[in-house]
């Protein structure tokens, strides 16, 4: 399992990363710029997985709490961890994803799938992991998405 580690431990994995993928590409011109997503990406998944650690609370229940109620039950704690899993798993698969652009693809295929797709597959992560939640459990606040979505998903009588 992943300790949790300071500031500069977890800049210091991506860049190890990056200087490694860089050698890779050493005869590219571009191999500086093809490498920043994917160290973007393995940063994200490193802060992510070091969330998981006993001492921490995972990343996704902390946008939960943010976003949501701060009193979740243990189920919804579960299910939280069980997101940021499924985050990690993204962030892996999105940097081997531009890996592979990066090493086989065109420099306009790698340009619209990070400059456009990994932000669209990430919102759209986030935007039904956020619906999933909302309707497995049907906890909504006074915020007019809460409300909207309620109407969707009418609110478990308890």
């Amino acid at each position: 399992m992943l300790r949790s580690f300071g500031t500069l431990s977890w800049l210091g994995y991506p860049l190890i990363v990056y200087l490694i993928l860089r050698q890779w590409n050493l005869g590219r011109a571009t191999s500086l710029l093809l490498g920043w997503p994917v160290t973007i990406n393995i940063a994200l998944l490193l802060i992510f997985a070091s969330s998981l650690t006993a001492k921490q609370t995972p990343v996704a229940e902390r946008f939960a709490r943010r976003f949501g109620h701060q009193d979740l039950s243990p189920a919804e704690k579960r299910y939280c961890r069980s997101v940021t899993w499924a985050w990690i798993l993204f962030f892996a698969c999105n940097s081997l994803v531009i890996v592979s652009i990066a090493l086989r693809g065109s420099l306009a295929l790698w340009a619209v799938y990070t400059g456009i797709i990994s932000y669209l597959a990430v919102g759209a992560m986030a935007a039904v992991e956020f619906l999933l939640r909302k309707y497995k459990f049907r906890r909504y606040g006074n915020v007019f998405c809460d409300r909207l979505i309620a109407r969707l998903f009418p609110p478990f009588d308890h």
